[in-house]
């Protein structure tokens, strides 16, 4: 988002702003981001090398690990005897579902995969079984508990926090997560909480990200008004809501996301076009159905006729 916070260093303004980057009706509030790495204990030799992931706010669909034969146990050497080698080193690899670490439900981490079988049947040395055990608890759930930050509100559901890139900075295991906190929780207490579990399981912690939670007064009447332009023009009546995702609106202290994405399901003119897992947001060849763009002018051209009487600067709703 630097973009943006160049134009906010250079430009006034506006005492309203509409952002085109969520999903219809109106987005109203957005999580707060944090990106945490927690860097563990030297590895012994028999570890070559761990990764996994590709960027901190995607759950990673891939993970590997590279291991010195010669220096696994017997037992290790025997339960891997049908794996490929090359030379001493073998490679174990997992697979997972990838998806946006702001909606993780649905998805299934390969990190997760991969640290259940380096554990779970106990490949792996005792001392890097102790240093990655802290990992495989954090990768195991899509809700902090392992780093004793696991919460929600009502306004925008449950905390999640995703393990999300795996590698190796020397000898060193480094485990980076990303964690959408609710709108009504401190982010400088959550921060607080991971260092701590952290640093109780002998890693260095080091917080790249506090991105803080965005709100719009729920009860401004123009969260209702464009809501109900949505309504008329579709017939859907889904509610105002919280987005786990982050867009420009968490700059702009007075504005709201509305569309220009539709719920309910894959437009039926995107089936067989492409191949699954294809044309999707954040995705490969991520698009916009023409249908759906033509909707969306006329939501825009009906919404901003609807407010335009609205007095910006009434200071009922902006009063801190």
């Amino acid at each position: 988002m630097a973009d943006l916070e160049w134009f906010l260093a250079h430009h006034e303004v506006s005492p309203f702003s509409i952002i085109a980057d969520s999903n219809y009706p109106v987005c109203y509030g957005e999580k707060g981001i944090i990106t945490a790495a927690f860097t563990g204990a030297p590895l012994s030799n028999a570890v070559e090398s761990l990764s996994g992931g590709s960027a901190p706010n995607v759950v990673p669909s891939q993970a590997a690990a590279l291991l010195r034969l010669d220096s696994l146990s017997d037992e290790a050497r025997q339960l891997l005897s049908g794996e490929t080698a090359d030379g001493d080193i073998l490679k174990l690899e997992a697979t997972g579902s990838g998806g946006h670490t702001a909606f993780p439900q649905n998805s299934v981490n390969a990190l997760d995969k991969l640290f259940c079988r380096l554990l779970g049947d106990k490949i792996l040395p005792e001392s890097d079984a102790a240093v990655l055990d802290f990992f495989a608890r954090i990768s195991s759930s899509c809700f902090g508990e392992a780093l004793n930050i696991a919460q929600q509100d009502e306004m925008s559901g449950q905390l999640t926090c995703v393990a999300s890139m795996l590698s190796m900075q020397g000898r060193q295991p480094v485990l980076t997560v990303n964690i959408r906190y609710p709108v009504t929780a401190d982010g400088n207490e959550i921060c607080r909480r991971l260092t701590q579990a952290g640093e109780s399981a002998g890693c260095t912690v080091n917080v790249d990200r506090l991105d803080p939670a965005h709100y719009f007064p729920r009860n401004h009447p123009a969260v209702d008004i464009l809501t109900d332009v949505y309504r008329q023009i579709t017939g859907d009546e889904r509610a105002p809501f919280v987005l786990p995702g982050g867009t420009y609106s968490r700059k702009l202290h007075r504005s709201i996301s509305f569309g220009m994405g539709f719920s309910g399901g894959e437009h039926p003119d995107k089936k067989g076009f492409f191949r699954k897992g294809h044309g999707g947001a954040h995705g490969p060849d991520e698009c916009t159905v023409i249908a759906e763009l033509l909707v969306s002018i006329e939501i825009y051209a009906e919404g901003l006729m609807a407010i335009d009487h609205l007095d910006w600067e009434d200071d009922q709703f902006w009063r801190k």
